[in-house]
Order: structure tokens, then C-alpha cells, then sequence
């Protein structure tokens, strides 16, 4: 945790406790070391694998003209989101084709409704006839990759090589 301050001198320290996980809102508090020192001291809590912190500030002075300055409170420390899944895919875009075998899907508005979706995320369903374990999955979208791979002919749609991040939900 570190404290960024004013005025800490001899006889002016803040002295910090804290909660973890089912101590908090309970009478169990833990005491660490005591802030020292200004205008900044960080100071080792080393807890792992916790849900939930709270701490607790005490103010101490000799002088009652003279209290300690917090200007702030940082508690350091590794969060994560909740685990999904990710699945980084490369795909080869070009005549894109429905499921009957009909031509359908210029590659350019598969490439904007690629951008869309990764622009205003929202859910989108994942379906796989070849992969079952990305088959009927709900996924967030990242902005893709897209490298030529084919230029555009008369007789043919270009082709790109796109690099997709999708994340379930």
C-alpha cells in the first residue's frame, strides 16, 4: 500500500489496518507497519489470493495543531477479471459462402460488420459445424487483423488473412 502525504515527522504517523475476505465487517483487524515518512512510503501487506480489502486509516499526532496530511492512498496490488476463455483465430476471408453453398457475403461488408461488432461490443454467437469446442459460444469481439492475401480480379473477391480475439462471455 503506499501513502502519499504531508507532514509526517517525528511524533506525526498514520498507522494502518486492514481486512480481508470474511474478516471484513467483523471486529478482526490486522495491523501493518506504521507511514513514517513524506511525501510518499509504500508499505508490504502480502496477502495473495483475496477477494475482497478494506483498510483503515488512524491519524496519530503529539500536536493537535499539527495532524498528518493524506493526500492519498493506494492500495498496489494484481486483480483479473473473472477467467473466460479466449480464442485467437486466423481465418482466410474471401468468397464467403452461406451454409447451403450459395455465394453470399462480399469479404468488404463481412470486414465492417467485423469492425462494428468490435467496435459497440455486445454478445455475438460463435457456431462451428468442424470445431465443437467453439461451436454455440457467446463471445465479445476484439477489433481484427486484416492482411491482403489476394487482390480483387474480375473473375475472383479479394482475399485477406484475418486475425480474430474473441472472448467468451
Amino acid at each position: 500500500m503506499t501513502l502519499t502525504s504531508k507532514g509526517i515527522t517525528d511524533g506525526i504517523n498514520v498507522e494502518c489496518d486492514y481486512q480481508i475476505d470474511d474478516d471484513i465487517d467483523t471486529t478482526t483487524w490486522t495491523t501493518v507497519e506504521t507511514f513514517t515518512k513524506s511525501p510518499e512510503q509504500e508499505i508490504n501487506i502480502n496477502e495473495g489470493d483475496i477477494r475482497q480489502f478494506r483498510y483503515r486509516l488512524r491519524l496519530q499526532t503529539k500536536t493537535a495543531t499539527t495532524p498528518p496530511d493524506v493526500k492519498g492512498v493506494v492500495p498496489n496490488g494484481f486483480a483479473r477479471v473473472p477467467w473466460r476463455k479466449v480464442w485467437h483465430i486466423r481465418i482466410l476471408a474471401g468468397q464467403m459462402f452461406t451454409r447451403t453453398g450459395k455465394k453470399d457475403i462480399k469479404i468488404g461488408e463481412f470486414l465492417d460488420w467485423m469492425d462494428h461488432v468490435a467496435r459497440y461490443p455486445g454478445r455475438v454467437r460463435m457456431t462451428s459445424d468442424r470445431y465443437p469446442t467453439l461451436n454455440d459460444k457467446f463471445v465479445i469481439v476484439s477489433p481484427p487483423t486484416e492482411v491482403p492475401f489476394a487482390p480483387d480480379t474480375p473473375f475472383t473477391d479479394p482475399k485477406y488473412v484475418i486475425q480474430i480475439n474473441l472472448m467468451e462471455l
